[in-house]
Order: C-alpha cells, then sequence, then structure tokens
C-alpha cells in the first residue's frame, strides 16, 4: 500500500516498503508531478503528468472544510486544502475549480438535496454517491446569503473565511403568484435552468431588498400576475 508522504496541488511524493534482492525490507520515495483529478465515484486521486496514469491505492479522505474549500486528508494529520472557488454551471453538476485556470477542477456529479430553496435557511446542499460498491452518500453544503444584482438577477454570497467572500451569480425566470410569493428558478450563462428554486414571500423580499421589490411589482402588473419573468445573468 502506498502512503503520501507530502503532497502540494501539483505534486505528490509517495512511499511504499519493497524488497531488495535479497528479501529484505527497505522503504522508498518518489516525488510525482501531475494533477489531482476526481473518478466517475466522487472520488479524489492524483494523476501523474504525461503518463496517464492514475495513482491509486492511496488511503484519504476528503471534506468541505470550515472556509467552504476542498480539503483532502491522508495519514494521521495531515491535510491538503485546495484553494478554489465554486461553480453551478450544469444541473446536477457541482464544480471546484483550482490552480491557476479552469482546468484544474473537480467536477462532483451531484444530485440537488434541496431544490426548493428559501433565504431563511442560508444554504444549498448538494448529495454525492461516493464509491463504487458501498454506495455511501456525502451532503455538500454551502453557506451564503442572498442578494440581488443587477437586473434583479440573484446572487449567493458565501464568507470564505479570513475575510474572503465568493459571489455566485445567476440569472433567473421569476414567478409571481397569488399566495404572496416570488419564485426565481435559477439559470446560467447560457439561460439554461440549474434544477434549483429560490422563493421568497412578498413580505421577506420587501425587508431584503424593498427597491428589487418594487421593480418586480411593477413587471408583475405589467405582465399579470401569474406571469414569468426572464432576468439575464
Amino acid at each position: 500500500m502506498k502512503n503520501i508522504i507530502a503532497a502540494k496541488t501539483d505534486r505528490l511524493v509517495i512511499g511504499a516498503k519493497t524488497n531488495d534482492a535479497g528479501g529484505r525490507s527497505r522503504f522508498e520515495t518518489v516525488e510525482l508531478r501531475g494533477t489531482w483529478r476526481l473518478d466517475q465515484y466522487n472520488q479524489i486521486y492524483f494523476a501523474v503528468r504525461g503518463k496517464n496514469q492514475k495513482i491509486s491505492g492511496l488511503k484519504g479522505t476528503w471534506k468541505i472544510n470550515d472556509n467552504q474549500q476542498v480539503a483532502y486528508t491522508y495519514g494521521p494529520a495531515n491535510t491538503i486544502v485546495f484553494e478554489g472557488h465554486w461553480q453551478i454551471d450544469k444541473a446536477n453538476q457541482l464544480s471546484y475549480i483550482f490552480g491557476a485556470d479552469d482546468k484544474n477542477r473537480f467536477d462532483f456529479r451531484a444530485q440537488v438535496e434541496s431544490p426548493n430553496l428559501y433565504p431563511q435557511s442560508k444554504a444549498i446542499k448538494y448529495r454525492l454517491g461516493i464509491g463504487a460498491r458501498d454506495k455511501k452518500y456525502k451532503i455538500i453544503s454551502l453557506y451564503g446569503d442572498w442578494k440581488f444584482g443587477r437586473n434583479l438577477g440573484v446572487s449567493f454570497v458565501m464568507d470564505c473565511g479570513q475575510g474572503r467572500f465568493q459571489e455566485l451569480s445567476f440569472g433567473a425566470e421569476v414567478r409571481l403568484d397569488k399566495q404572496n410569493q416570488i419564485s426565481f428558478s435559477l439559470l446560467n450563462k447560457r439561460n439554461q435552468p440549474l434544477g434549483l428554486t429560490l422563493t421568497f414571500t412578498h413580505s421577506f423580499l420587501k425587508k431584503l431588498d424593498a427597491q428589487a421589490f418594487l421593480r418586480l411589482k411593477s413587471k408583475a402588473k405589467e405582465l399579470g400576475i401569474e406571469a414569468g419573468v426572464r432576468i439575464p445573468f
């Protein structure tokens, strides 16, 4: 079994016991350069650069830490933190981008745990299947606050710790009904649905952003109370 001795976002030092010609056991280490990837079962692995080789057999687990970053733990107390940002750009997919460009990324295959969102809960949750045999599940929860941007689009602002914030912006299909509720069906940059619906009551929306509330109310009068309003990204 290979053991991780040290790890960074672009390299990995592993060690393993081997036997020489005389049958004597010794411990060898090797440094590999490459990229951390995600397999079809949402498990993190390391791919060696230029060899299309996957380093398997590594004992490690990943989680989302308190700063809403992906952290991979190996050994008794060693952790590599992938510093990056989240992206919600496709239905049934949650992406985490790290490193110098968007080629370094984890595209988690995920299902929305709570497709109907309410601003009071301050969370977006996804359910991920982990592993091929055990059929385990992991819930990823992103925490933040909802706000309005340009053209009445909505944003989810996440506190990533140490004075850092990330803003996820969305377009929306907005629908106003007769039950004093306003629903935002969230869209990506290509105006494709993301399977997420954010629902406000009139009173909560007015409290959150009175100006946005008045603008939506005006559009509702123009188009009819149950008419849909498309807001670009």
